[in-house]
């Protein structure tokens, strides 16, 4: 039983006492040198020159037949030196596990130093011995640090890559039990006491768990481990392979104490503590593709390989028996990847034919239907739809309310549309319909939809315009079919009927530039800086509706107002003055003809009142101004001083944001001025911006005013 004892050292020391010296000082240093951050890498130098001057010493001396006069505690301390290094020095979060991992190190150096100075001066050392039991002990340990380290870094289990694990753990258990386990059998392992027979199995197999655990925590990071895993696992590899061919070497009686193949026990601990020092990363995981496919393939290979090594020379049953299971286990993943395979295909497919707003089919899922349809000798409908007032709803509200619109009617769409056919959007606020109408006639399933596509608020209306072709009556082609029904679907968008808001708007604004020519610049500059500002203050989807029209009709008092005081390159006399502050109270009263409008006319009579009380027609002060009439003061104001006028020279963008600032607390509400100072920089300059100057008759006297 002797054979197998771990006889890591076996002569005493003729080192020079200055050699040993300097060794032990390594050690020392590479224990304590990290308690302060500028010893840290020093202190790993030199616990790796500790272990490259042994390794020097003894392929130096074996070499040259000199023997091999070692410091017989070097081994242990270095392993003990690394240990503490990685129970020390371990960086917060991962403390647990390098504890762990650092402790079992330090078993395993203290069972080397137990060997070095009791075991081996005894002529008859007990097997098995406290060392066995250290050894033993500190795989235990090992387990549980990998696994916490992997946990702290946030290696997360995923089945698949699971499964890539235990192949390779499988595969390369089934190997060193055929070579390692094999040959230990073989030597008698399994004869004498149980105790020294329990020792003698429980060091390969302790060594195949451990390389295995690695297998797997290397395949749970997609094979790119980080520098600190990859020389964690390492240390552990260099660790048990050292240790399975010391074992196998014992059982064949090849072993020479002292070899350098002794020199592994001491690296893989540096390895160890070098892991610990260097930085871990978290790495994005990267799905696995094709590559991913690599490792199972090489590792089912290498279990095939063990099979076919015991049809010509038998191994042990139970690497025949990990050998098979890695096979059929390579077998399930291959499978396993096909279907992951399938449904990642599905799940692309599904994407590129899905609109990623409202769920519905896109043009591509379109073509490929009405490919279908074209053929198929039953009766369709192929519709289009385009949405009317939906531009300005989503200028009015925002990009988000518009988005929510349209998923919406889309759901609306597709539940008008039934199991008969399918719904589509084509992009923007198209939409579209494929379907058999059934009972119903077709343009009565058409009408449905165009309902379904519909909403109404008390400031907006959003409609659907449409055009269909009935298949394949009107057309066989499916280039053909949506040419068709495009172009009947713009007929009729051309005859559809505006709101009664719409309607009154857009007449007074027609009024208001044939009165003005060039005005329709203004005011879109207006109106469209307003809304960022109410929008900014919070404003609900009524009020910012009511906003939109006062900003639109602000100056449609004007059309009272004669071009030659409109135009007058001069300032205004007292009665000209006046004549033009009554154009508040016309507009007032034109937009109060139009029931439509009367909720945003308060806003366009005080749309001229001061923030000091100093304004018309009413003498408002602060807060008793409307907030909308506040608004629009300031964006009229500034587009009016950026814009050519007859009466004054044209300010550039942060002249005229000065100017609202000076005036801010006095004209102009402060907390509006604020606002508009922090719209995008880009907002104030190219809404009030024009690549050609305005007309006269758009830069109103009534800033003079």
């Amino acid at each position: 039983m002797a054979s197998f004892a771990r006889r890591r050292v076996t002569e005493a020391s003729a080192a020079p006492a200055a050699e040993s010296d300097l060794v032990v000082a390594g050690t020392a240093v590479s224990a304590v040198g990290g308690r302060f951050g500028r010893f840290r890498w020093p202190g790993l130098a030199l616990l790796v020159a500790a272990a490259a001057l042994l390794a020097t010493k003894l392929v130096f001396h074996q070499s040259l037949g000199l023997g091999v006069p070692v410091w017989k505690g070097l081994y242990g301390a270095t392993i003990v030196a690394a240990g503490v290094f990685c129970v020390v020095f371990a960086r917060r979060g991962e403390r647990v596990a390098w504890a762990l991992i650092g402790g079992a190190t330090v078993l395993v150096g203290a069972a080397q130093l137990y060997w070095a100075y009791v075991l081996v001066e005894m002529a008859h050392p007990p097997y098995p011995s406290i060392g066995d039991g250290l050894w033993l002990t500190s795989f235990v340990p090992f387990y549980v640090g990998l696994f916490l380290l992997l946990r702290a870094r946030g290696v997360r289990f995923r089945p698949s890559l699971f499964l890539d694990g235990m192949i390779g753990a499988l595969a390369m258990a089934a190997v060193g039990t055929a070579i390692v386990l094999g040959a230990v059998l073989g030597a008698g392992a399994t004869s004498g006491a149980l105790a020294a027979v329990f020792t003698n199995l429980a060091y390969p197999v302790a060594d195949m768990v451990l390389l295995a655990l690695v297998a797997v925590a290397f395949a749970l990071t997609n094979w790119r481990p980080d520098r600190s895993t990859a020389l964690v696992g390492l240390g552990w590899m260099v660790f048990v392979v050292t240790d399975c061919v010391y074992a196998y070497m014992v059982a064949h009686g090849t072993y020479v104490p002292g070899d350098a193949l002794g020199v592994g026990w001491a690296i893989g601990p540096v390895v160890f503590a070098l892991a610990c020092a260097v930085p871990a990363r978290r790495r994005a995981f990267v799905q696995p593709g094709l590559t991913a496919l690599v490792p199972p393939l090489l590792f089912g290979a290498t279990g095939l390989g063990v099979l076919v090594w015991d049809r010509f020379d038998r191994v042990l049953w139970v690497s025949v028996l990990l050998a098979f299971g890695c096979v059929l286990m390579a077998v399930v993943r291959l499978t396993m990847s096909f279907g992951e395979n399938v449904s990642l295909l599905g799940a692309r497919t599904h994407e590129a034919e899905t609109d990623p707003l409202t769920g519905l089919g896109n043009r591509r899922r379109l073509f490929l239907d009405l490919d279908h349809a074209v053929g198929d000798t039953g009766h369709r409908v192929l519709a289009l739809f385009d949405m009317n007032g939906f531009k300005r709803y989503n200028d009015t509200y925002g990009h988000l309310a518009g988005d929510e619109l349209l998923r919406r009617v889309g759901t609306n769409l597709a539940a008008a549309v039934g199991a008969d056919g399918h719904a589509y959007r084509m992009g923007g606020d198209e939409f579209c319909l494929l379907a058999d109408p059934g009972p119903r006639s077709p343009g009565q399933l058409v009408e449905e939809a165009a309902a379904a596509l519909r909403e109404e608020g008390e400031q907006f209306t959003v409609s659907a315009a449409y055009g269909y072709v009935e298949l394949p009556a009107d057309a066989d082609e499916p280039v053909a079919a949506l040419r068709l029904a495009d172009q009947r679907m713009y007929a009729n968008k051309a005859s559809a009927r505006m709101s009664a808001g719409e309607q009154s708007t857009s007449a007074l604004l027609a009024a208001l530039t044939k009165h003005a020519p060039g005005l329709d610049t203004h005011v879109h500059n207006v109106v469209a800086t307003s809304l960022k500002l109410g929008q900014r203050f919070g404003l609900d989807l009524k009020a910012l509706g009511d906003l939109r029209t006062a900003a639109t009709l602000h100056d449609i008092g004007k059309v009272a107002i004669p071009t030659t005081i409109l135009d007058k390159p001069g300032p205004l006399d007292d009665a000209e003055r006046a004549f033009v502050r009554t154009h508040t109270l016309i507009g007032e009263t034109i937009m109060q003809a139009a029931p439509s409008l009367g909720a945003a006319a308060p806003f366009v009579r005080h749309s001229h009142e001061h923030f000091d009380g100093t304004g018309y027609p009413d003498h408002l002060a602060g807060e008793n101004i409307p907030l909308e009439s506040r608004i629009i003061s300031v964006c009229d104001t500034y587009d009016a001083m950026t814009t050519n006028r007859p009466y004054a020279p044209t300010r550039t963008a942060a002249e005229a944001l000065d100017e609202l600032q000076r005036n801010a607390g006095t004209r102009f509400d402060p907390a509006v001025v604020t606002a508009f100072a922090a719209l995008p920089a880009e907002a104030p300059a190219t809404v009030n911006t024009h690549d050609t100057p305005t007309p006269a008759s758009s830069t109103p006297q009534l800033a003079a005013a």
